[in-house]
């Protein structure tokens, strides 16, 4: 997939055209004007490409998630079995890199984080469908002076499908619970699933019911508040608004912003915004007021 498509300019369409389709629209540029397109820029209506993360440690990024301890800082990683570990800034520039181990990483697809700061590896990527369970990690948030420092584990948890194996590429926290946002099949709706976090060996996930969104889910994050679930998709990025907990988001209509620019991988909220990665290691920033956390103060 080409990921260096650019959107094409709102100049050649009508005023009367939804800022909605033309955020889906992309037009072709030669590759010699892509490298001279300065970043920050925007590349839909409220759609801002922040930056380009260099391609030395990154070939396919996956998760990513804004640390509350230390300002300005991201977290990554690469999908798959890499076992690293990132600290980004919103340039794209890398900050730190640490090595999880102690553990077999078998699809690493998500990053979450809890309101202790600590850090949840979702190792759920299941394509074939034939993984016999799923794994989480807890791990504590590193600091940044300890670079390149090994990362041990905390916790794991082993979690049993309630039926039919799945594959998952979302996983949040909230409170006592841990959630799985299922990748469904195009056109099918998305399962949402949860384990609590005191449970010990290996648990079977509850199936809590569907979300109302019809294409295959990449990445989730919740709002610290609880009540803002951010997703991104095959065809966009949407959110649901609820009461406080992901369970309460079964059954809401979602705000959507379509977009297609690559296989965007990974997103969380920031103060101004849902920052997204695709793997194709854009950055991009979604300003839309939904989004926006001060938006709600």
């Amino acid at each position: 997939m080409n990921h260096r498509h650019t959107p094409a300019r709102l100049s050649l369409f009508p005023a009367s055209t939804p800022w909605l389709l033309l955020a889906s629209l992309t037009l072709a540029q030669p590759a010699w004007a892509q490298k001279k397109s300065k970043l920050p820029r925007e590349v839909a209506p409220q759609v801002v490409q922040l930056a380009e993360v260099p391609k030395n440690d990154f070939k396919e990024c996956s998760g990513l998630v804004v640390s509350r301890r230390h300002p300005g800082v991201l977290w990554t990683h690469n999908d798959g079995q890499d076992r690293r570990l990132f600290a980004i800034n919103r340039a794209g520039k890398k900050l730190a890199g640490f090595e999880v181990q102690g553990v077999f990483i078998w699809d690493w697809e998500d990053l979450a984080i809890d309101e202790t700061n600590r850090l949840y590896v979702a190792d759920t990527g299941n394509n074939l469908e034939a993984r016999p369970n799923l794994t989480v990690h807890r791990l504590p948030e590193p600091d940044l002076t300890s670079t390149n420092q090994p990362l041990a584990v905390e916790r794991s948890w082993v979690l049993r499908f309630p039926g039919k194996s799945f594959d998952s590429e979302g996983l949040v926290i909230w409170q006592d619970h841990g959630y799985l946002i299922e990748k469904s099949g195009k056109g099918k709706k998305a399962g949402l699933y949860r384990w609590p976090l005191a449970s010990a060996g290996a648990v079977t996930l509850e199936k809590l019911g569907n979300l109302e969104i019809n294409s295959p889910v990449t990445a989730a994050d919740l709002s610290p508040d609880g009540t803002r679930l951010g997703l991104t998709a095959d065809d966009g990025v949407y959110l649901l608004r609820f009461a406080t907990g992901p369970e309460n988001a079964i059954g809401k209509e979602p705000f959507k912003v379509p977009f297609k620019l690559g296989q965007i991988e990974g997103c969380s909220f920031d103060r101004d915004g849902l920052l997204v990665i695709s793997e194709g290691r854009e950055l991009f920033l979604f300003k839309a007021e939904p989004f926006r956390l001060d938006a709600s103060r």
